[in-house]
């Protein structure tokens, strides 16, 4: 194991609860210690190479790796032309769905799908 000061009961709670899936928050709950150490604990354990990296839990999520700004449904709007607008309109009554992002969602997750198709 890495630092000394990861060796104690103590810190093997905490790793061992992280790595069950525990938060941090819940942690310092359950063991009755302060969110600032349980926090630190577990970023000393990161920095070690103890527990693994954190990953963010998505590709939106800002400073992530492959990091995309959402825009807005506005945004999106001001930008289709007046066919494309009834285009969409049209397609999402064809799906049932009742607002823009859940027809934007059913076309991402159509062309995603179609793209796994192919390559497989």
């Amino acid at each position: 194991m890495g630092a000394p000061y990861l060796h104690s009961l103590r810190s093997q709670h905490i790793l061992q609860m992280t790595r069950e899936g525990y938060a941090a928050k819940n942690i310092a709950e359950e063991l009755n210690l302060s969110y600032q150490l349980v926090s630190a604990t577990i970023k000393k354990a990161r920095d070690e190479g103890v527990l693994p990296p954190r990953k963010p839990k998505s590709p939106l999520i800002h400073n992530s790796t492959h990091y995309l700004k959402r825009g807005s449904i506005k945004q999106l709007v001001s930008q289709l032309s007046d066919d494309q607008a009834l285009w969409l309109v049209r397609e999402a009554d064809k799906y049932g769905c009742e607002t823009m992002s859940e027809i934007i969602l059913e076309i991402v997750r159509d062309a995603y799908e179609a793209r796994e198709e192919a390559t497989t």
